[in-house]
């Protein structure tokens, strides 16, 4: 691998984390060792990254796993100093008034950072101190609603992993706010030291932003657990995925689960968040996956295996759902996987 540190590099880049109201441990465990990873390449002849986590008050900063960790206070913080800024927030932040200090702090960071990131609830804070408003962005699922609803002036899409807007980055939390980083590291040091660095994670693939933060069939089946819907829905999604490649209409689909053609359209759209159509392209864009991962299959062979009828088709549904055409996602995969064997 020929990745040094880029020229413009003339200091370690300083990564600031925020750690606000009781964050999840992998928010800032996550994007930490993504960075202290990409500074033990010995290929980027020194440390590229200068990591430092931050909360309201320093000292120890409980997480929810109730596990806890050193942090600076905010008065520590110098924005003019850092590079990139990660607000990682829990599910307090919802409720949530961000203070004075942060309010400021997050207006000059603005004006000074290179990027500013939001992992999980740390949307919250952004949106509050006007960073959001007009922005493409995601937090993770279950907040999505209440984001929508307290700031309906972010363009919001919460079925992505992250998603970039000029300097803003936001990620759904969890292992998307890795895939975040591995992004950051992939801008400043080149794709193939991301790749690397997923490699020492153990990460088989570096997803792209734009992939869903759920499974079609996962989605229908935490819809039918949580909304009490019609179990047959799941049943409906595994008869499915065995009929990619077939034209089932909705009469059939609903004949499939006893029900009438129209009330089997409500009950599916209400109980899963998607139309039947929406989810046969998505369980067809996850068998595509599979296959162009998976196989040296001409990608018009893969688009008909799959039901998409075209690759033209399969090339605009990967380009609505994933940002990258069917090309790229198995290049990505095959240069994952030329790492890993490395």
């Amino acid at each position: 691998m020929n990745a040094i540190i880029p020229a413009n590099f003339t200091r370690p880049r300083e990564i600031a984390i925020l750690a606000l109201e009781l964050p999840e441990l992998l928010d800032i465990a996550g994007p930490g060792q993504v960075f202290a990873s990409a500074n033990s390449l010995e290929e980027t002849r020194g440390a590229p990254y200068r990591v430092a986590v931050y909360s309201e008050d320093g000292g120890m900063i409980e997480t929810a796993s109730g596990v806890s960790i050193a942090a600076r206070p905010l008065a520590a913080l110098s924005p003019h100093r850092v590079d990139t800024l990660i607000v990682a927030a829990g599910r307090r932040a919802v409720r949530g008034v961000p203070h004075r200090q942060l309010s400021v702090l997050l207006a000059a960071c603005a004006q000074s950072c290179r990027r500013i990131c939001a992992v999980d609830a740390g949307a919250f804070p952004l949106a509050s101190s006007g960073l959001l408003r007009g922005i493409k962005a995601t937090t993770h699922w279950r907040y999505g609603e209440p984001l929508r609803q307290q700031y309906p002036d972010i363009k919001l899409d919460c079925d992505v992993i992250f998603s970039r807007d000029g300097a803003i980055w936001t990620a759904a939390g969890g292992a998307s706010s890795i895939d975040l980083s591995l992004a950051l590291v992939e801008e400043d040091l080149g794709h193939l030291a991301a790749l690397t660095v997923a490699k020492s994670l153990v990460v088989f693939l570096k997803r792209p932003g734009g992939q869903s933060q759920l499974s079609a069939p996962l989605s229908a089946q935490i819809a039918s657990a949580t909304a009490s819907a019609d179990e047959r829905f799941i049943a409906l999604h595994a008869w499915l995925s065995g009929r990619l490649t077939e034209k089932i209409g909705v009469e059939q689909l609903a004949r499939f689960v006893g029900m009438s053609a129209r009330n089997f359209y409500r009950s599916y759209t209400a109980n899963t968040g998607m139309t039947p159509a929406k989810a046969m392209e998505r369980l067809r864009l996850e068998a595509a996956c599979r296959e162009l991962t998976g196989s040296a299959s001409s990608l018009k062979r893969v688009a008909m295996s799959c039901g998409f009828g075209s690759e033209e088709r399969m090339r605009r549904a990967f380009l609505r759902h994933h940002g990258i055409s069917p090309a790229q996602y198995r290049a990505q995969s095959r240069d994952a996987a030329h790492v890993l064997a490395s």
